[in-house]
């Protein structure tokens, strides 16, 4: 098979081009959503972190103390601890993680839970594993004082 000068230079400018396409910016999981979709995800966050302000995000909690997680949408998960609250954004998207099929099994290592930590999603009726997914930072959310 012989190549010409002219078909060189086609792959070669769509090569480039190619390599330039792949640098264009991603879009944002969120924008995947629709209007009401994130509507909707807004305000279950609001009502669940209502009166409370965010502290500084932790790389890690005690796994001994945090209660279960409750998921809000694809990608974020609310820990209880008392009346304390962590907001954790997932690094990704977790498939699934909003609807209420699937068992979130998390998997830590020793006993807290950190930034980069793995939790599944788990069929409960039939056991199949679903998507791992990797855990963000944990911002806490404490109750606002109205004595001040």
């Amino acid at each position: 098979m012989t190549f010409s000068i002219r078909t060189f230079t086609t792959a070669t400018a769509l090569s480039g081009a190619a390599i330039l396409a792949s640098c264009a910016p991603v879009e944002a999981p969120e924008s995947r959503l629709s209007v009401a979709k994130q509507q909707e995800i807004q305000a279950e966050l609001d009502e669940m972190l209502e009166g409370r302000v965010a502290g500084e995000p932790q790389r890690c909690v005690n796994l001994n103390t945090l209660g279960n997680a409750t998921p809000v949408g694809d990608r974020i998960l609310i820990y209880t601890q008392g009346a304390l609250r962590y907001r954790n954004d997932l690094r990704f998207d977790c498939p699934g993680l909003g609807r209420d099929d699937d068992i979130l099994v998390t998997e830590p290592f020793g006993s807290q839970l950190c930034d980069g930590d793995q939790v599944r999603l788990v069929d409960r009726f039939t056991g199949m594993q679903g998507p791992v997914c990797r855990l963000g930072m944990f911002v806490p959310y404490r109750k606002v004082d109205d004595d001040k």
